[in-house]
């Protein structure tokens, strides 16, 4: 998770801890309690709108199919097709340009692409992707 606020050298009390738990730690404790009380009643974590963009955001940078179709440009198409194959290399080479560790496999790369909503059809030339290049991607 980010944490978007950095408090300045001059400003940072780096005693707080030891502060908090010689003053403090009694309150701290009551709201830890609270905090499980919500929790154990929700049944879950608390939506949070900006926990919400991190994580999709971290999903999005972690995945290097979703990230080889929006540098692409790439979005769904009902009547343009590729090569799946053809497909797959452009996206190794991708992944290889820009240094990521490993590309995912040709079928993980088929199930990444259905899951986000490609269609994929056996033709007579091969597995075809319904993709094209687009101004947004999917």
């Amino acid at each position: 998770m980010p944490f978007n606020v950095t408090i300045p050298e001059k400003e940072q009390d780096k005693q707080l801890a030891k502060k908090i738990i010689k003053t403090e730690l009694s309150g701290v404790f009551n709201w830890v309690l609270e905090g499980l009380e919500r929790l154990l009643l929700n049944k879950g974590f608390t939506d949070c709108e900006a926990i919400e963009q991190a994580r999709e955001d971290y999903k999005t940078n972690t995945d290097t199919v979703k990230l080889f179709i929006i540098e692409n440009n790439y979005g769904q198409s009902t009547t343009e097709t590729m090569l799946l194959k053809d497909l797959y290399l452009n996206y190794r080479t991708f992944c290889k340009e820009d240094e990521f560790a490993i590309p995912v496999k040709k079928q993980n790369f088929r199930k990444r692409l259905e899951g986000m909503g490609f269609v994929i059809e056996k033709m007579n030339t091969g597995n075809n992707v319904f993709i094209e290049t687009t101004e947004t991607p999917f």
